[in-house]
């Protein structure tokens, strides 16, 4: 509660912020909270610098900004979108240049009906209980991390039990690390055909909350995929 109290007072507009280049000339501001770190807290259990700066882009019509990890949450609460692009800059918005695929229609009806039956709900829901004890899988936190060991660990477990001898064999299970703490899972599956390409599916099992450190049990969303 001092943190949120704190936070409102005043207001400020994010795209007075340091750009990197010229603002575009139809960009869009906006007015947020002012923000100021100046006598707040950050929790245990959160590894957050709210002065540290970081490069940020609202919309493809604005030029990147370099806002605070504090505005950046304020931004969040206010409800604005954008993109947090310091480490990866060349995720800023923009048209993405797809080329036009045409598919087939798969059918694997044959195949794929005997597996429904067998298909339970019980292990969905004890996956996801267990998931949702943990206050928050906010990527910055000490439960965000557990939650994160938790699934490596599930993971490594369902291997183990269902996969055969020589699937086992073409299976790798690995940490890829971030410096906030809360690291990628990355599982691959060798396919019998390397010159076929690779299939990638990928999901996020963070959770936040409006503010990062409230409870977000994160059921409703990456929650029920885990």
């Amino acid at each position: 509660m001092m943190l949120l109290s704190a936070l409102l007072c005043g207001s400020i507009a994010l795209s007075s912020a340091s750009p990197l280049g010229a603002l575009v000339e139809n960009q869009v501001p906006f007015s947020v909270i002012e923000p100021s770190s100046a006598g707040l807290h950050v929790p245990n259990g959160f590894n957050i610098d709210l002065e540290s700066k970081r490069l940020v882009q609202f919309s493809d019509r604005e030029e990147p900004v370099w806002i605070s990890e504090l505005e950046k949450i304020i931004a969040k609460a206010a409800g604005k979108r954008f993109f947090d692009i310091t480490d990866n800059r060349e995720s800023a918005f923009a048209p993405a240049q797809i080329p036009l695929q045409s598919y087939g229609s798969p059918n694997a009806t044959e195949l794929v009906k005997p597996v429904l039956e067998t298909l339970s709900s019980d292990g969905p829901k004890a996956n996801l209980e267990k998931f949702t004890s943990f206050r928050t899988r906010y990527y910055r936190s000490d439960t965000g991390r557990q939650s994160q060991l938790w699934l490596l660990e599930n993971i490594t477990k369902m291997t183990d039990k269902f996969a055969s001898a020589d699937l086992r064999d073409s299976i790798s299970i690995a940490e890829f690390s971030h410096s906030w703490g809360q690291n990628s899972i990355i599982l691959k599956i060798k396919g019998s055909d390397s010159s076929a390409g690779s299939v990638i599916i990928s999901a996020h099992q963070d959770s936040t909350n409006m503010w990062p450190f409230l409870p977000a049990p994160g059921a409703d969303d990456d929650g029920k995929s885990q």
